[in-house]
């Protein structure tokens, strides 16, 4: 199974995306590294890291039909609260 983490630098998604490695799913990652902290993913093995913004419908439309993705996991946001609202 493929799935998709956007967001995958955080906390929730960096973490997400080691339990589903360890579950043997096929792992795709997108985030676009505004705020990160790249050690987070330091040892997991991805797929692929996938940088276009979530607003780019086209491109969010090949990933799909290039990938076969059958699930996604959600997790963008801006790091700052006060940024998110």
């Amino acid at each position: 199974m493929a799935i998709l983490v956007t967001g995958c630098v955080g906390y929730i998604g960096s973490h997400s995306v080691m339990a589903f490695h360890q579950a043997c799913y096929e792992v795709f990652v997108h985030d676009y590294l505004v705020f990160c902290d790249h050690c987070l993913l330091e040892g997991v093995i991805i797929n692929k890291l996938i940088m276009v913004y979530t607003s780019d419908r086209s491109l969010i439309s090949l990933l799909f039909n290039d990938y076969q993705i059958e699930a996604v996991m959600h997790f963008v946001a801006y790091a700052y609260v006060g940024e998110s609202v």
